[in-house]
């Protein structure tokens, strides 16, 4: 069945401006043409409520499909799906929501899944990821569930499914409804469980269209899916020179920590926040530009600094065993695996670790 993209309406949440170049052109590669941008959650909320009540005036619908970050300033991608699930303003509170992050640990996973997100993707991915979760929420949505501490997409992704979500009620304890009947109205003496098995109004809304997916996930078409690379690679370069500007960050980072250890405990550790928020932005984007390397460098400098309050000397050397990493690849335009070259830095890294692992450390 094929799918027509220019019906669908988008909202992009994501506050860097790289990784919103790298959803729009997988967008425009769909035929999607109406997404608007949000760099927070603050402003995503505004676009939906704006959005909602100019289009139920026009007699049309609102946005189709939500992809937000997780990591952001202010209001963040968890924070404003929960308003979507659970907020009495929110416009659409079954709207599909797909969480993209560099943070894919069993803590995140798990908050988005509670606040009611339908599919999640992981940073760095590529767009044929982005379309086989597009996919999912189009072709395989999952009936939404209520309780009175949980709104959003069965947890429970087929019957065989048990973990921690195994109901002790059974269906015909729970109340049915086949229509999107507003939740925060139910009677508090009705079932505590409520299951909404809605039409599929997305699916309706796009079918006829000459986009088809394959059996397997991602688009039948495999030139669309290469041409969407291209796009990407060719953003490469000024890639390079976003993270030259961000290893010069860093060291300024780096060097305000020394000087402040053992000084300034409050000045260290804004320092090492700072690393920590860059080395989350490496980790998640450089194997989106070809650069596995720079989030392999930026998933171990991330980790190794969430914890600012037990900066030690080790540690800050470790940290600069980083930024030495990251250079070395910018430098020498090392992409994908690096060859020779790649193995040597990643064992550096992997020596640096434990050299400054080990062996008592005098902490701040």
């Amino acid at each position: 069945m094929g799918y027509d993209f220019s019906r669908m309406s988008c909202l992009l949440v994501e506050d860097n401006k790289f990784m919103r170049g790298v959803l729009r052109i997988v967008m425009e590669s769909l035929g999607v043409r109406n997404y608007h941008f949000a760099a927070d959650g603050k402003e995503a909320i505004e676009i939906l409520q704006i959005r909602s009540g100019t289009l139920k005036q026009a007699g049309s619908g609102g946005i189709d499909c939500v992809i937000s970050d997780v990591v952001m300033p202010g209001i963040d991608g968890h924070l404003l799906l929960r308003w979507i699930r659970r907020h009495e303003t929110s416009p659409d509170r079954f709207v599909p929501v797909i969480m993209i992050s560099g943070m894919v640990d069993h803590r995140c996973l798990t908050s988005a899944r509670d606040a009611g997100v339908n599919e999640f993707v992981a940073k760095p991915f590529s767009p044929d990821i982005i379309f086989k979760r597009i996919q999912k929420i189009i072709e395989s949505p999952r009936q939404f569930v209520y309780t009175p501490t949980y709104f959003g997409p069965d947890r429970r992704r087929s019957k065989g499914f048990v973990e921690e979500d195994k109901r002790k009620l059974k269906e015909s304890d729970c109340e049915i409804v086949y229509s999107g009947k507003d939740p925060g109205k139910f009677r508090k003496d009705k079932p505590p469980v409520w299951l909404f098995r809605t039409p599929n109004r997305l699916k309706e809304k796009l079918q006829g269209g000459d986009f088809e997916f394959s059996s397997d996930g991602g688009l039948a078409d495999s030139d669309i899916l290469e041409a969407a690379k291209t796009q990407i690679a060719e953003m490469a370069d000024d890639y390079s020179d976003r993270v030259k500007k961000t290893i010069t960050d860093l060291v300024g980072a780096h060097e305000e920590a020394q000087n402040s250890f053992g000084k300034a405990e409050e000045q260290m550790k804004g320092a090492m926040e700072k690393i920590n928020i860059l080395a989350h932005e490496l980790r998640g984007q450089g194997g989106v530009f070809g650069y596995p390397l720079i989030s392999e460098f930026g998933k171990s400098l991330y980790n190794c600094t969430s914890n600012s309050a037990r900066v030690t000397e080790n540690l800050l050397e470790f940290v600069k065993a980083h930024i030495d990493g990251i250079t070395a690849v910018i430098n020498g335009n090392v992409k994908g695996d690096g060859g020779p070259v790649g193995k040597e830095l990643l064992s550096s890294l992997e020596a640096a670790k434990k050299k400054y692992s080990g062996g008592p450390a005098k902490a701040a």
